[in-house]
């Protein structure tokens, strides 16, 4: 998979957990020869780290697109 564009938007901070919700837009391209597509995922980071809030939301949205695409590995839930 290869992410072309991340864009973090609709932030807002959640007092009762202390973390902030963000949905992130990537464009992404999943196969060779196939068009590029926009995907939407929404996670949450703790408010503070070591690095920006955006950064950290941007890259964990990275994270979890590259796993959904991922090849499902047998298990003993998958048949």
């Amino acid at each position: 998979m290869q992410i072309f564009e991340t864009r973090v938007t609709d932030m807002h901070y959640d007092a009762d957990f202390d973390r902030v919700e963000a949905a992130v837009a990537l464009i992404v391209k999943t196969q060779a020869g196939h068009p590029a597509r926009r995907i939407r995922l929404r996670t949450s980071q703790p408010l503070k780290g070591t690095t920006p809030v955006e950064e950290r939301l941007a890259a964990d949205a990275q994270r979890l697109a590259m796993r959904m695409d991922a090849p499902r590995r047998p298990g003993p839930n998958h048949a």
